[in-house]
């Protein structure tokens, strides 16, 4: 267990997460909150931010699932803005599954869970970065120490999904997107939406960007800063992943886009490693 001298949190909706880091709090905007424990499979990814002599400037944090016992999928913009080599491989990727085990404290106490071993990105992302189609990432850990919570696994659903389907996303990011008051608690929690449209390389959704005034409800829901990586699930399997949105406005409603794991790139992006 250990202190974070500073918690920084993966912007990633909209703009490349890696650049300069923003101090702040990092949920999914009306979702409702949930333990640890549930839903194993979906974790909080940390990864450390590194001036060019090593130095430590702080870290940057988005979600990601397990899908087989060593291997996340997340976005590829949670890796940062390094380029990586012609095989998508990155070079010392500084990523960490991490918990906070006390949010009373300040700074909240945190354990790291596991570290990361190789990290790959769709290499056609480096062409764009930011927000674009081919924003996913493979990254790979040891196997689960003596004592570790089982790590959970979610499936790969590549027959796709249509305008209209019922869908789950989930996340560590903020709960309130709204144009003003953005900011969350760092808490796991899961929402409710339907896919308004599915269209190049992205399916997408539009929620209410904050808590409904009585409490959040776990309808309606979208994508806040540092949901990036994390799942959209329908029937419990994994259909795509956070890539992108939009801040909510005045009418407090917020655009959320996820990389659909059905696409033709997706999936020869993911025929590599298995998948």
């Amino acid at each position: 267990m250990k202190k974070l001298p500073v918690l920084f949190v993966c912007l990633g909706l909209m703009s490349a997460c890696g650049g300069s880091p923003q101090n702040s709090s990092s949920k999914i905007t009306n979702g409702v909150l949930i333990e640890e424990t549930e839903y194993p499979a979906v974790v909080n990814l940390l990864r450390r931010i590194l001036d060019k002599n090593g130095k430590f400037m702080g870290a940057a944090t988005c979600t990601a699932s397990w899908i087989d016992d060593v291997t996340l999928i997340t976005a590829a913009h949670c890796l940062g803005d390094e380029d990586s080599d012609s095989t998508g491989k990155m070079n010392n990727p500084n990523l960490v599954v991490f918990e906070i085990t006390d949010h009373t404290t300040d700074p909240k106490l945190t354990r790291s869970v596991t570290e990361a071993v190789e990290a790959y990105r769709n290499k056609a992302w480096e062409n764009k970065k930011g927000f674009n189609k081919f924003d996913l990432a493979i990254v790979r850990f040891p196997p689960a120490r003596a004592g570790e919570r089982p790590r959970g696994r979610l499936k790969i659903n590549h027959f796709g999904a249509s305008v209209g389907d019922a869908v789950q996303i989930m996340g560590y990011g903020y709960n309130n997107m709204a144009l003003f008051g953005k900011g969350g608690d760092d808490k796991k929690r899961i929402g409710n939406n339907q896919i308004d449209s599915v269209k190049d390389g992205y399916l997408n959704i539009s929620g209410v960007s904050k808590d409904n005034s009585g409490g959040a409800t776990g309808e309606d829901s979208s994508a806040g800063n540092g949901d990036s990586g994390g799942p959209m699930l329908q029937n419990g399997e994994l259909i795509g992943i956070a890539s992108g949105g939009g801040t909510g406005g005045i009418f407090a409603r917020g655009e959320s886009s996820y990389v659909d794991l059905s696409s033709a790139e997706s999936k020869e992006f993911l025929s590599r490693f298995g998948y």
